[in-house]
């Protein structure tokens, strides 16, 4: 539970022999801006255990090999279907963007050009402080969309639909995950 990574367990003083680690898909989660109680919480859970893994990552640097498999493949013909709806709620989004920050921007400067009267500028940040949500919200929505409309898509551990393209990716994808901690290892072993 305290660990998602536990090198630490296959640890040996007394031998150099190097430990090889195998983590699937490459770490892009990213935070939102908005979030709930329970979300927090969890990403709190996800931090301590994080730490705990990079302490041990480092702890142990000279002698742990850590290698990503990457498991993002290419999109799959009926998912490409929909990336032209995603090309255009993307530029919708952006323009909207657009607006409203040029929007806050003018109260902003309206704001600067009122007399020092602190009834009149609580009110304008008020206003301003109101167009600064939908704005970040506009901007995890621009961040999702632009991932959905990539070419690429990560695979997930319940995805059985998988194309015999897409089963090759990944299998090539580990297969150089692989190849690249056997060099690693060589590498390490010629350095002792």
């Amino acid at each position: 539970m305290l660990s998602n990574f536990p090198v630490a367990e296959f640890n040996n003083n007394k031998s150099n022999t190097p430990i090889c680690g195998f983590r699937l898909g490459l770490d892009k989660t990213i935070p939102k801006l908005n979030q709930s109680g329970m979300s927090y919480i969890s990403a709190h859970l996800d931090t301590m255990m994080n730490a705990h893994d990079e302490v041990m990552l480092k702890y142990l640097s000279d002698k742990v090999i850590v290698i990503d498999i990457d498991l993002s493949i290419s999109r799959n013909v009926n998912v490409t279907k929909n990336l032209q709806v995603d090309t255009e709620s993307l530029k919708t989004a952006q323009n909207d963007l657009q607006k409203l920050e040029q929007f806050r921007d003018a109260l902003k400067t309206k704001s600067e050009q009122l007399p020092q009267d602190k009834l009149a500028q609580s009110y304008f940040d008020k206003h301003i402080n109101s167009v600064t949500a939908p704005i970040n919200e506009l901007k995890q929505k621009i961040v999702e969309l632009a991932r959905s409309e990539s070419t690429k898509l990560d695979c997930g551990t319940l995805d059985f639909n998988l194309t015999v393209q897409q089963k090759q990716e990944l299998h090539n994808n580990g297969k150089a995950a692989a190849e690249q901690s056997l060099s690693r290892v060589k590498h390490m072993l010629a350095n002792k």
